[in-house]
């Protein structure tokens, strides 16, 4: 069975990560957000905790530019079943 999650994060980012230099300036200090839909299979996963771990960490990974998640702070997140 398959089973479809919305997920969001918030965040800061520091100097460090990748896409800093391409930020607008009045966005670089502030709260940036990020969301995407997920689709997961229940054959892959033991429970729904570990599918909230997953797309917790898939998005952060996303925020992060795909590079360290020490780049980003103050970390929030938002997943609902839909």
């Amino acid at each position: 069975m398959k089973r479809r999650f919305e997920g969001k994060i918030e965040y800061t980012i520091d100097k460090n990560h990748p896409d800093y230099d391409c930020c607008p300036v009045d966005e670089r200090d502030g709260i940036l957000t990020y969301s995407d839909t997920y689709t997961m299979d229940e054959n892959y996963f033991l429970d729904r905790d570990e599918m909230i771990h997953y797309i917790e960490a898939d998005l952060l990974c996303v925020a992060c530019g795909g590079h360290s998640t020490a780049c980003a702070h103050n970390v929030k997140y938002e997943i609902t079943e839909v």
